[in-house]
């Protein structure tokens, strides 16, 4: 039902990232830009830190993705779930100025339609509420 798959969400997102991201694992997509998650002293992070850095994703996303975005502007490049967990993100492969282009080509799409979604999803619901608000007494 709805209500379970409700419920089990966080345990198998907490579960996903804390067993993906820690002992120098990646998750698919970390694999497929070429990045790892390893505490902020480069070694493999621990299931514990792992865990809180899942956590504390929810630190960063709640303000309109404002902690992750926190990361472009510091020096050490960590989003508030990292400074946090005492962790950061690294290379886990060089990569050429073409391969960033397209990783980055493909966050700028993502995002976009991310925010076309909840652009839509907004939409739809002024809509339900005008409609209701015109229904008649």
């Amino acid at each position: 039902s709805e209500a379970a798959a409700g419920a089990l969400f966080p345990i198998f997102f907490l579960a996903y990232f804390t067993l993906l991201n820690s002992d120098l694992r990646q998750t698919p997509g970390k694999w497929i830009v070429g990045i790892r998650v390893v505490s902020a002293e480069g070694a493999p992070l621990s299931k514990k830190a792992a865990l809180k850095r899942a956590a504390a994703y929810i630190l960063s996303a709640i303000p309109l993705g404002l902690g992750f975005f926190w990361a472009l502007f510091r020096k050490d490049k960590r989003a508030w779930h990292d400074s946090l967990a005492g962790s950061r993100v690294i290379e886990a492969r060089p990569r050429g100025t073409f391969a960033r282009i397209v990783i980055a080509v493909a966050a700028l799409m993502i995002i976009g339609y991310n925010l076309s979604g909840a652009a839509s999803y907004f939409y739809q619901r002024g809509l339900a509420e005008a409609a209701r608000l015109s229904q008649p007494r």
